[in-house]
């Protein structure tokens, strides 16, 4: 509408638009590269009057003028992006790998990460499974964290059945209704193959609660990449994602050990281990598909689960 704007552009998608409209007009000078680049920018063209008066009275001409309005040649190019992609697809799956690379790739065993945000900050695998032994497939809700495969732990029909070595969700399980939990770990139960394992980690609200009992509700519980943490975040969702307007960050149920090891039970599940972390504020269990012996129960949940 005429009006200047300065932007910061950052690493993900979202916070790069305004970036990419500015670029898209001629205006890149107005995108900062840093917080100190941002301010050196507002500074200088808040006393630049005549700068601003030229804004004024041509931005809205600019923008109209500019490939950013020119619908059909977007949607040109966006048609030519897909035609690429699909004879890449094509492509890739017309070449048969060689007997090397089968081999390689009947050795790896499969992961799937589940909600584990973008590659740049978000959730990390456990140890011992960053290795080349394991192939991680990310599935996402959000496309803005550029997953493998864009899809809810309710409805995780884009992956095969008995497919999987290995499922990893990280606090994601909180972010589904009560009567929600029992069709997600039939999720996790179905694409996991006969031999294949759970792993999976929330809060413990038996920790939380006793937090609240202090009436410690709004005081910091930890400190996360995403600011201070409280008690009542941990309970019903973070309340600055939640501000922002992502709503599917809020909690809407909890667990104990001893609920989530229940619920695990009646999914079907019939080896389980797990533990309490009262310093971590969360719970830590590994649930194996089909019976498993004690001693190599323990050894896996020793070799999973963090001290």
């Amino acid at each position: 509408m005429g009006v200047p704007v300065i932007t910061l552009a950052q690493s993900r998608a979202v916070s790069r638009q305004t970036h990419a409209f500015l670029s898209t007009i001629g205006l890149a000078e107005l995108s900062a590269k840093d917080t100190a680049d941002y301010l050196r920018i507002a500074t200088e063209l808040a006393n630049d009057k005549a700068r601003l008066a030229l804004y004024r009275s041509s931005l809205r001409q600019t923008m109209l003028a500019s490939p950013l309005m020119n619908v059909k040649a977007f949607v040109q190019q966006l048609e030519a992006c897909f035609k690429n992609l699909n004879a890449q697809l094509f492509e890739s799956q017309s070449v048969m790998p060689t007997p090397a690379i089968a081999a390689i790739n009947a050795a790896t065993k499969t992961i799937l990460h589940v909600g584990p945000g973008h590659r740049q900050n978000g959730a990390k695998l456990p140890t011992a499974f960053q290795n080349n032994d394991w192939q991680e497939i990310r599935l996402d809700i959000d496309p803005a964290n550029q997953p493998d495969i864009i899809g809810s732990m309710l409805d995780m029909a884009a992956v095969k059945s008995q497919s999987m070595d290995a499922v990893y969700s990280a606090h994601n399980i909180e972010h589904v209704y009560a009567h929600e939990v029992p069709v997600v770990l039939a999720e996790f139960l179905r694409v996991l193959k006969p031999t294949g394992y759970l792993v999976i980690t929330c809060p413990d609200l038996q920790t939380v609660c006793a937090l609240v009992a202090e009436d410690k509700l709004t005081d910091a519980a930890y400190t996360a990449q995403a600011g201070i943490i409280t008690p009542l975040d941990i309970l019903y969702g973070h309340g600055a994602a939640l501000a922002a307007g992502h709503h599917f960050m809020a909690h809407k149920c909890g667990f104990t050990l001893k609920t989530l090891t229940t619920a695990l039970q009646t999914a079907g599940f019939k080896t389980i281990a797990g533990k309490r972390r009262e310093l971590g504020l969360d719970l830590w269990l590994v649930a194996v598909k089909d019976a498993m012996a004690e001693p190599e129960l323990r050894a896996l949940a020793g070799n999973l689960l963090p001290q």
